[in-house]
């Protein structure tokens, strides 16, 4: 029948005595060489006393007969195991809570007096502790009455949490967390003016947590195998269908990942501040300079052609940060070798030839207002690659929210319902997490919190497909679209003004094509892949929301050492570069630069309702009109025909940069574009067959290059309020969230065809604002390329 306990309890015994060496270690650098304590070394200590107590418990648990099928079990072993286990449960949380608040609180002292890193810091630990201490009390009472957990018998889906689905739905927290630690450092360390191997040094130390998350994803792949084995012969893929039966058998090896997780986190927490030890044993490693310039060092900034005085000061601020860094991780033990350092210095060696890594790439480029149409490729051309990354998972996600309506048989209502969650994160995104950031931080800091605020948002998919919780789903899905949200206008606004700005409209246009050419990829690969997967099959959603996590925080990693032209600060000198001095001429009694702005939202607004309302119907659309377009038995899917939809609108805003280029203002074309939406939506409602499927192909091909035309005039002469402009156009696209509910109601009164009147009655709504542009000259002038 087979017997795991042998390899379970040797590897647990490992894992338990390698976190025990390690922590030694750490003890013995802190108190005996430093000769200094911290409140991050007694929580470490304390957090080995946890670990003791969890191994212990997981070794009395084998003892009795943990990893042996139930049946070989003495019944008088049964209460002493689930005592074991029961103990294992609760102190399993504190332990990982513990370490890492010890990580965070060290933390603390290398982010003192750094701003935007300080504040993340105390959110991080505030986060581990907070979420720790309810999961610890979840586990605490995971039965009821808590007597139940300690015969297996008494164990029922009523009264007990079932421990398979509580396990897998932490995984979000466990991830996130793990990130934010190994994060947080790594900007500051490669800020760092030391010579590039100590620098290496010091990033592989801190960056070694990433061994904690392959633990993490080892442990989870193994009990959601576990789980998949139990479920495949009651042919469910619904957790809570799960028994305990044969439970010491099928959930030991998950106890054992468990403590390997546990103390591989003890390791790697200890690491970082062995460098006193190291630096005992093993002087030559830790303190190496650079004798000779090479490929491994390069001149510093202030050496290099061109060099300023902001510069200097950055490489002055560099040294700082290194010198007291090092003093953290030390101890107080450096200040003989930085007064070696230092006379190195001045004799032209050491680390004064090596550039800082951050400053090799943050090499900051021209104000990107100044920038030519030839300058300006660059920049674009990365943001544009941005735009495609995430497009794609975007694309993703909307395989994800697919899958999910499918397995939760959701009803009309409630996919709405789900729909309008993720446009309604635009009502949040932009405004009240986007502005702040966006005015203080420039730019690249709005991408890269968008990124991570999308990536958390990716991860409570993971929970939500656990539980088939669709709560759990509506909230994902707000953060999601509330990271969508900051991304868009942080990333609009950089194309919109990155050079030229008469050609405003084109690069938008040419960078949002790129993205929706990510979201056919994405689209082939529902079809094509996912599709093939049985339906209530979710294992793949969860790998795909966690994928979706790492790449978008892998991404701001990135983006953060890109060298990213931003937004001049100065309100002068804005005003000056994007006209705000014609802020006097009024139309109606008011500034025509508001009543543009206000109309340009207004538009926004509708046409992010028509655009909703159109694209959340159209696999029932093509039900309806395209089975009776194509009798033969090989006719297109209705996926197929999202996907050439998704096809046409993509080419939609190629098309709408082009007629800019060669033809015409930025403003007639969004009228004719306008006037087109209006001609086709009332067709959809008085065609059917083949002719309604063409008819909502062209609706699609003209509605592509609406966005971006009006995000780029509305913009135009606002001046230091540029930013709070953005945002506002970017929130107004929340109209997505609302005018889906009106098109419904309207079809089940008067059938699907007629529901295209609301679609009619938004773009005339929307048009507005393009037969404003046209027919006021002060208008004309405002808005028009220079």
């Amino acid at each position: 029948m087979g017997n795991g306990r042998p390899e379970i309890l040797a590897v647990s015994i490992i894992s338990f005595v390698l976190g025990s060496v390690f922590v030694s270690f750490y003890l013995s650098s802190c108190y005996i060489l430093a000769k200094k304590t911290a409140s991050h070394e007694h929580l470490m200590l304390f957090a080995w006393v946890l670990d003791l107590g969890l191994s212990f418990s997981l070794f009395y648990a084998i003892a009795k007969g943990l990893g042996s099928h139930e049946a070989d079990v003495k019944p008088n072993n049964e209460e002493g195991i689930n005592k074991a286990l029961y103990a294992f449960d609760v102190l399993y949380n504190p332990v990982l809570m513990v370490t890492k608040s010890s990580i965070l609180v060290f933390y603390l002292k290398l982010t003192h007096g750094r701003g935007l890193f300080h504040f993340a810091n105390y959110a991080t630990l505030f986060v581990v502790n907070v979420a720790g201490l309810g999961l610890t009390l979840s586990e605490v009472y995971q039965c009821h009455p808590v007597s139940a957990i300690f015969h297996f018998r008494t164990q029922t889906a009523e009264n007990c949490t079932n421990i398979f689905q509580s396990s897998l739905s932490v995984v979000p927290y466990d991830i996130v967390t793990d990130m934010a630690i190994i994060i947080l450092p790594i900007p500051l360390l490669t800020r760092m003016h030391l010579p590039w191997k100590q620098k290496v040094i010091l990033v592989i130390t801190f960056g070694v947590g990433i061994l904690v998350i392959v633990v993490d994803v080892l442990r989870i792949a193994q009990l959601q195998n576990t789980i998949l084995s139990r479920l495949e012969p009651q042919f469910s893929y619904n957790i809570a269908n799960i028994a305990h039966q044969d439970y010491t058998y099928i959930t030991a090896p998950s106890f054992m990942w468990s403590i390997v997780d546990v103390n591989m986190t003890i390791i790697c927490a200890c690491v970082p501040s062995l460098k006193p030890l190291a630096n005992r044993f093993t002087p030559r490693l830790i303190w190496v300079t650079d004798k000779h310039a090479g490929p491994h060092s390069s001149p510093r900034p202030s050496d290099e052609d061109g060099a300023t005085e902001d510069g200097t000061r950055q490489s002055a601020e560099n040294e700082t940060v290194g010198h007291e860094l090092l003093e953290v991780l030390t101890g107080g033990q450096v200040e003989r070798e930085v007064e070696e350092q230092v006379a190195h210095i001045d004799e032209g060696q050491g680390y004064s030839t090596t550039k800082s890594f951050v400053n090799r790439l943050n090499l900051q480029p021209p104000n990107m207002l100044k920038l030519s149409n030839k300058e300006s490729v660059l920049p674009i051309v990365l943001i544009t690659v941005i735009y495609f990354l995430w497009g794609f998972s975007y694309g993703l996600l909307n395989t994800i929210n697919s899958r999910f309506r499918i397995r939760l048989k959701l009803d009309i209502w409630s996919a709405y319902g789900l729909h309008s969650a993720y446009w309604g994160g635009y009502l949040v995104g932009p405004l009240l997490m986007g502005r702040p950031v966006l005015k203080r931080f420039g730019i690249a800091a709005t991408i890269i919190s968008g990124l991570y605020i999308y990536a958390c948002g990716a991860l409570l998919f993971w929970p939500a497909a656990v539980s088939s919780s669709f709560p759990t789903l509506i909230i994902s899905n707000i953060i999601v679209g509330s990271g969508f949200g900051v991304l868009d206008t942080a990333a609009n606004l950089f194309v919109a003004i990155c050079g030229p700005l008469k050609y405003s409209e084109i690069r938008l246009c040419l960078s949002k094509g790129a993205g929706d050419t990510a979201i056919i990829f994405a689209r082939l690969l529902e079809t094509r892949v996912f599709g093939q997967l049985p339906t209530p099959y979710m294992v793949s959603v969860q790998w795909t929301s966690l994928a979706i996590a790492f790449f978008n925080v892998i991404l701001a990693v990135i983006f953060y050492y890109l060298p990213v032209p931003e937004v001049p600060d100065e309100e002068e000198e804005l005003d000056e570069l994007i006209h705000h001095n014609s802020h006097d001429i009024r139309l109606f009694g008011l500034p025509v630069i508001w009543l543009t702005l206000g109309l340009g939202v207004w538009s926004m607004f509708f046409y992010g309702g028509a655009l909703g309302s159109i694209h959340i119907d159209l696999i029932r659309f093509t039900k309806a009109h395209g089975s009776r377009s194509v009798h033969t038995s090989d006719r297109p899917s209705p996926l197929d025909f999202v996907l050439i939809a998704q096809s046409v609108w993509t080419v939609g805003h190629f098309f709408a940069a082009y007629i800019q280029w060669v033809f015409l203002k930025p403003r007639q074309t969004l009228l004719i574009l306008y006037l087109g939406c209006i001609v086709f939506s009332a067709l959809c409602m008085r065609t059917s067959g083949l002719t309604a499927v063409i008819t909502g192909l062209m609706l699609f091909f003209l509605e592509g290059g609406i966005l971006p035309i009006i995000f780029g005039i509305a913009l135009r002469r606002t001046g230091h309020h540029i930013k709070t402009a953005a945002c506002l156009l970017e929130t107004a696209f929340s109209g997505a969230a609302f005018f889906p509910f009106a098109r419904y109601a309207a079809e089940l009164a008067h059938g699907q065809s007629y529901s295209y009147c609301v679609i009619v009655a938004v773009f005339c709504a929307g048009i507005i604002f393009p037969l404003y542009l046209n027919f006021f000259s002060v208008v004309k002038r405002q808005v028009d390329p220079i």
